[in-house]
């Protein structure tokens, strides 16, 4: 195990079950689980201002590769209550995170579904890392 992969391990242990609050980027003001990401960025990316400047009140939206529920959050809260969001999300430790931020916010229009997605059908084996699993 090299020096980084040690320091994921010892912060997971140490802060995996802290709750915080998102305070930069798309899903500013939502709560998370501690997660490798809790530094914060300065500033929006140009997709961020791009998606926060459009309206989704009502639709349906697809978020292929949820990956821990950020734009997910985000999404959900840009729907409103007569929208939807479908999530796609093939990792398990990433869908079993997705879902626990989504009910940690109350999240109550967005249906999750552990597949990828792809332009063929079938299936394929997919290796993850432990340390990094995005």
């Amino acid at each position: 195990m090299n020096v980084r992969n040690s320091v994921l391990t010892v912060l997971r242990r140490v802060l995996g079950n802290k709750t915080l609050t998102i305070r930069s980027g798309i899903a500013k003001g939502h709560k998370r689980r501690f997660g490798l990401g809790f530094i914060p960025k300065w500033g929006e990316s140009l997709e961020d201002k791009f998606m926060s400047a459009k309206n989704f009140e009502g639709q349906t939206v697809f978020d292929v590769g949820g990956y821990v529920g950020l734009y997910s959050l985000f999404f959900a809260h840009k729907v409103g209550p007569s929208g939807k969001v479908v999530v796609f999300e093939p990792n398990p430790l990433n869908f079993e995170e997705l879902n626990y931020n989504l009910k940690l916010n109350n999240v109550t229009n967005t249906t999750t579904l552990l597949l990828a997605v792809g332009d063929v059908p079938g299936q394929l084996e997919m290796a993850v890392s432990p340390f990094l699993t995005s």
